[in-house]
């Protein structure tokens, strides 16, 4: 894995959580936080969906 990879996920917890030296940068809970009710719905209307899918076999 290379930091210099911008599709390398490997480093997002790092800057999210902070390190023993480096500070804590949040980015994804407050995302998150905002989008908190739409963010509900949408993995809900997936998950029915799916479940739709597996029933209708």
């Amino acid at each position: 894995m290379k930091a210099s990879n911008k599709r390398n996920a490997f480093y997002w917890r790092f800057v999210e959580l902070g390190t023993s030296t480096a500070p804590a940068h949040p980015f994804v809970r407050p995302a998150f936080d905002t989008r908190m009710e739409e963010a509900t719905q949408v993995a809900m209307q997936r998950m029915n969906q799916a479940i739709d899918e597996v029933l209708s076999k």
